[in-house]
């Protein structure tokens, strides 16, 4: 069967929950959601925006190449100057894709 190895890999990628409490939700937008998070192993807060792929109907809410523009943005600039949020982590799954940064 075509793609079970696709599946089974993303099936055993770390996920957002391995390493983060997920806690109170800081805000939401047409097709994400933004939570503070706790990195277990620091016990540091940070913010973590769960990108949905599909919308309820399953159509395709957002191209896979705006969220790969996403993350490569954030991940040219991190650093870069001191009012800039640094990217933490980046996980995916099949339904969504979950972005960390430093929480202002």
């Amino acid at each position: 069967m075509g793609g079970g190895a696709s599946a089974s890999r993303r099936r055993d990628a770390p996920q957002l929950t391995d390493a983060y409490t997920v806690g109170k939700q800081l805000g939401r937008g047409s097709f994400a959601r933004v939570f503070e998070v706790t990195h277990a192993a620091s016990g540091r807060a940070r913010a973590a925006k769960l990108i949905d792929k599909f919308s309820s109907s399953g159509a395709p809410r957002v191209a896979r190449k705006y969220l790969d523009a996403e993350v490569a943005a954030m991940r040219r600039v991190a650093g870069r100057h001191r009012a800039l949020l640094a990217l933490c982590d980046v996980f995916e799954d099949a339904r969504r894709v979950s972005v960390v940064c430093e929480l202002a």
